[in-house]
């Protein structure tokens, strides 16, 4: 579709030099990032970087942190501690079906305080988990397997 505005009057033209190319958040101080980033580019830091002139892998739903630290084979502590806790879970099971109850049950408190420290870590209600017992152990480990 063409638009239909005219270009021709000297005050629209003049009023457009006038306003300078300003970053929205210009007003709120000074960005010490763009020096940084400028400073960094004069020192040659971003020439020769790995993956230059390659295209980007991006996923779905694409997420720049997600990405950056599952590149770098990082993880956030929260996810971290979903994993040990479920390689607890699996020593735990196999207390229970070797019938160490007394070492289980130590082992279930150690894991159930270490769900707790998850769930006050973790970034959403949605991902907390519930508590462990000898009777749910074998479903909650099935459960945690798909997440760690």
């Amino acid at each position: 579709m063409k638009e239909n505005r005219d270009t021709s009057h000297p005050a629209t033209e003049t009023k457009r030099e006038k306003i300078p190319n300003i970053p929205w958040f210009a007003h709120l101080g000074h960005d010490w990032m763009d020096d940084v980033v400028r400073e960094q580019e004069d020192l040659g830091t971003f020439t020769d970087l790995p993956g230059k002139g390659k295209r980007l892998n991006l996923k779905p739903n694409f997420n720049m942190v997600d990405t950056i630290m599952e590149n770098n084979h990082l993880l956030p502590p929260w996810l971290r501690l979903r994993g040990e806790i479920y390689q607890q879970m699996k020593y735990a099971l196999t207390l229970l079906d070797t019938g160490h109850l007394d070492d289980l049950e130590q082992r279930l408190s150690g894991i159930n305080q270490q769900i707790a420290k998850y769930n006050r870590s973790c970034p959403s209600p949605l991902l907390q988990r519930n508590l462990v017992s000898v009777k749910t152990l074998k479903d909650a480990c099935e459960r945690w397997s798909g997440d760690a």
